[in-house]
């Protein structure tokens, strides 16, 4: 996993992104917690296959994400007031 947070550091610093927005995969992890430090905003879409149970990387990330959209309304209940039902995104 510090090989994950170190390639994704030299991505976020080579790229310089405005924004990062995901749909979810452990991939996200090391991103969105850098992106968080580095002041990047970060914007991440639950899969439209979670219906009535979170995502292990969507209850990760949920703390750092600057926007949380699920695409399903029975899962605003099973995170935080941050996160946003908008219908099907993806």
């Amino acid at each position: 996993m510090p090989f994950l947070f170190v390639r994704a550091l030299t991505i976020l610093a080579i790229e310089s992104p405005d924004m990062l927005v995901s749909t979810g995969s452990e991939i996200a992890v090391p991103f969105f917690y850098l992106g968080r430090l580095l002041g990047v905003r970060t914007v991440y879409i639950e899969s439209a296959a979670r219906v009535l149970t979170p995502s292990a990387t969507g209850k990760i990330v949920y703390p750092v994400a600057h926007h949380f959209l699920v695409q399903w309304p029975s899962l605003l209940t099973r995170f935080g007031a941050k996160s946003v039902y908008l219908g099907g995104l993806v």
